[in-house]
């Protein structure tokens, strides 16, 4: 289904950190809708850290995008200028949305002078990792997970992450809205799969996925899954799930 996201899977997109990790940011807990006045990502590396993740548009077509800075993410073709501040957006949960939380009709200039109708991405709270969807006025909607790389992958042990999630519905090929979700995944270790679930207002759904290194994937039926663990000890993970006419790009920490 060429028209959608990525119904094949939503993959790391060059408007997020590309690894996730363990610590927590400074941003305080806000009410939904309530503009924030803090600086976005401040709690995050600084430049000279390498991010990787993945970029995707519409047509499901995806490209990997590996760099040193927070703040621009590219994968040769398309750039993303991610935020400076969070001045000027709602957050809903740990999400900031800059224009439209619906994914259109909204407004939003990058600092790059680039108009979107609407920049959704995480907020600090998660230290390693970056992920979020963007819908340009004059382009296709599109979305990216990114974070830096783990150092220390965990063999043994549990550990349940919990986070946010940018669920995309269709019909078809035709792209309706965006909502705020949830997502907690289970992960164990030393068996080497991962549980995932995922909640918005208007969808629910799971599914299991295999670790592979510090990466993860998962297909049943027609819901699939693929991502990244980030930070030094897989403290974060990122990633994008599909299901018919759902798509969600998601973070969490533990």
């Amino acid at each position: 289904m060429s028209g959608k996201i990525n119904k094949l899977l939503l993959l790391a997109l060059p408007l997020a950190l590309a690894a996730c990790g363990g610590g927590g940011g400074d941003n305080p807990a806000a009410d939904n809708n309530k503009p924030q006045n803090q600086n976005n990502n401040s709690a995050q590396p600084d430049d000279g850290v390498t991010y990787t993740g993945v970029m995707f548009n519409a047509k499901g077509e995806r490209a990997p995008t590996t760099g040193r800075s927070k703040f621009v993410l590219n994968d040769g073709k398309v750039q993303y200028q991610l935020p400076r501040s969070s001045q000027g957006a709602t957050q809903q949960g740990n999400l900031l949305i800059y224009g439209s939380a619906t994914g259109k009709g909204g407004h939003y200039t990058a600092p790059d002078g680039k108009s979107y109708e609407s920049f959704q991405m995480s907020n600090n709270l998660y230290y390693y990792s970056q992920f979020g969807v963007a819908k340009p006025v004059d382009g296709e909607i599109g979305g990216f997970y990114r974070g830096v790389a783990v150092s220390n992958m965990p063999t043994s042990g549990s550990a349940t992450y919990k986070g946010d999630a940018i669920v995309g519905l269709w019909s078809g090929d035709n792209f309706n809205r965006t909502e705020a979700g949830t997502v907690q995944a289970n992960a164990d270790f030393a068996g080497k799969k991962l549980a995932i679930s995922l909640a918005s207002p208007s969808y629910k759904g799971n599914i299991n996925a295999n670790i592979e290194g510090s990466n993860f994937s998962g297909k049943d039926g027609s819901k699939s899954t693929i991502g990244s663990f980030y930070g030094p000890n897989a403290e974060e993970l990122g990633g994008t799930y599909d299901d018919n006419n759902t798509t969600a790009v998601f973070g969490a920490r533990r």
